[in-house]
């Protein structure tokens, strides 16, 4: 959990404090996305998960898999900025998508990295 709240933190600060005040959401949220999915590989192959692949292979996977997540998060963050209220408060959608985020992230990432599915039985 630590390793996301460093990533996320690293990800929100980017985010709204940086790339919103030069780039648009969707950018912004590509560009925050990456780095955030970068330092999070590093941190849960050294300290959250026991690497059962090669490590090229799993951050091949990693990287596949949470870019789908990033674009399907950012196509998502610039829907809900369609909404006033969300548009207003940039925070309210970033927090949201990063919520779904981390749920697909997690069961996706412990598969590539033990090879473990939803139920924790390994898989193939």
């Amino acid at each position: 959990m630590m390793s996301s709240a460093i990533a996320t933190a690293i990800d929100i600060l980017l985010f709204t404090l940086v790339f919103t005040q030069f780039l648009p959401v969707l950018e912004s949220e590509l560009i925050s996305g990456f780095i955030g999915m970068v330092i999070n590989f590093i941190l849960q192959k050294k300290y959250v998960f026991d690497l059962q692949r090669n490590q090229i292979v799993a951050f091949m996977l990693s990287i596949a898999l949470s870019f789908l997540a990033l674009f399907l998060g950012g196509l998502l963050i610039d829907f809900l900025v369609g909404f006033e209220l969300l548009a207003a408060y940039l925070i309210i959608p970033k927090l949201m998508v990063m919520a779904a985020k981390f749920f697909f992230n997690y069961f996706t990432k412990r598969w590539i990295f033990e090879k473990k599915g939803i139920n924790g039985k390994p898989i193939n």
